[in-house]
């Protein structure tokens, strides 16, 4: 994998080379051009604000030239990737979601097991080093592009929610797992506690709300018409099992005064 990065790392350099050089060698010659005709008494008028114009343009390539620079070595690049774990923890979620697809073409969860389908060939030396044992199996798959890990597990539910463990952390004791607050829950959340203000008279309006809170009107009044969703929805934002089509987005619409309208158009 490094060697296919290396190889395309020069590559690139040699067609950037290449552009600069051949940019540069047009720019030359029309300027070698424009140079005759001023000695060929033409007019100076124009010509030389256009031959100044070409020079300027020839020192901008010759520093795009000098700026390729050298290739990486291997050892930069076999560096840059054993520190993958810790650039990774820096990265944004829409970061890492494009990075994973860079590398993972499809994973299809069964009941028994996980089908993932790694795009590159050169991570065939990855791959290697995942099979620890015979439980998890690679091989080619399709074009042969495709190294397709096999990986058994077991899918259960606990808590109200999946988990997928090892076949042999079956007879292990499952403990639930720690509560994480989905951002659904978190606003909802918040919607209680901003109506447990009002009523309290701390805030005599929503205006002074949204300013102690660094939030606009229209937002407050968005995260305060949660608190009127009906227990039933509430109680799936709070256990984080909403459906997926009961976005933030879509409650912060109009919500119905009616419970049984809220739940015919919140839930499918």
């Amino acid at each position: 994998m490094l060697m296919k990065t290396y190889r395309e790392l020069e590559k690139l350099k040699k067609e950037q080379r290449a552009k600069l050089l051949k940019r540069f060698s047009e720019l030359k010659t029309e300027q070698d051009e424009v140079c005759k005709q001023l000695r060929d008494g033409g007019d100076v008028a124009i010509l030389t604000p256009r031959y100044t114009e070409l020079a300027n343009v020839l020192d901008e390539v010759k520093r795009e030239l000098e700026s390729i620079g050298e290739i990486y070595s291997t050892d930069n690049l076999a560096e840059t990737c054993g520190s993958i774990e810790a650039i990774w923890e820096e990265l944004f979620p829409a970061e890492r979601y494009n990075l994973a697809h860079i590398l993972i073409d499809r994973i299809t969860l069964f009941s028994d097991h996980i089908l993932v389908d790694i795009k590159h060939h050169g991570l065939k030396s990855l791959i290697k080093d995942l099979q620890s044992g015979d439980d998890i199996k690679a091989f080619p798959y399709g074009d042969g592009e495709i190294i397709r890990l096999n990986i058994p597990v077991l899918v259960k539910r606990w808590n109200g929610r999946k988990l997928i463990i090892a076949p042999d952390e079956e007879k292990c004791e499952l403990e639930p797992p720690e509560y994480e607050p989905t951002a659904m829950a978190k606003r909802l959340a918040q919607a209680h506690k901003w109506m447990e203000l009002l009523e309290n008279c701390e805030y005599s309006t929503l205006s002074q709300l949204g300013e102690e809170f660094n939030c606009d009107l229209s937002k407050v009044i968005k995260i305060l018409n949660l608190a009127s969703l009906s227990p039933k929805i509430q109680k799936l934002i709070v256990e984080g099992n909403a459906p997926a089509s009961m976005a933030l987005r879509k409650l912060y619409g109009n919500i119905p005064v009616d419970w049984n309208e809220q739940e015919r158009i919140f839930l499918p």
